[in-house]
């Protein structure tokens, strides 16, 4: 079993249709870091490592902030001592993605504390685990789906194969 410490840098736009994952990985002493902006509602996909751009198209959906009416409540409980936080978790189904998601959200606001992904394709297994921290909403910079000059349409990818997605991604 090979283990792999990432930590995700999330920008979400749900109005344009838009997200930009910063990746810092570190496996084994070896740190790389990447970038993809997904581009949903162009369907494109721009995977970006060091000076490298690679355009790929998009074969899924954009998937919603909300937790779906199918999740399961599974309880609450609280984070802290005298300043605590309320929250509830619950658990669902990705059956596009091959996942099952478990997430932890605040009671007052819904604001996303601890996710879950377990996903199984063929004989890949993959258990990601995951923390929020530093969530604000709204954009601090637009610029962050913008992709570099370096992405140009001549590195499309016609092999219709998305890269670097997973269900839900967190810092």
């Amino acid at each position: 079993m090979r283990t792999s410490r990432v930590t995700n840098f999330l920008s979400s736009d749900y109005t344009n249709k838009k997200m930009a994952i910063v990746s810092l990985t570190d496996e084994g002493g070896e740190h790389r870091w990447g970038k993809t902006i997904y581009d949903f509602a162009n369907k494109k996909q721009y995977v970006i490592s060091e000076d490298k751009c690679t355009v790929y198209p998009v074969t899924f959906k954009m998937t919603s902030p909300c937790i779906p009416a199918s999740a399961t409540y599974l309880g609450s409980s609280y984070l802290g001592g005298s300043s605590r936080i309320s929250f509830d978790s619950w658990s669902y189904m990705l059956p596009e993605y091959m996942s099952n998601i478990t997430i932890s959200v605040s009671q007052d606001d819904c604001t996303p504390l601890v996710e879950e992904v377990k996903s199984q394709k063929g004989n890949f297994q993959s258990i990601m685990i995951g923390a929020f921290a530093s969530f604000t909403l709204g954009i601090k910079d637009p610029n962050v789906f913008v992709p570099p000059p370096s992405c140009k349409e001549d590195n499309f990818k016609l092999a219709g194969v998305s890269v670097g997605h997973s269900a839900h991604s967190f810092q």
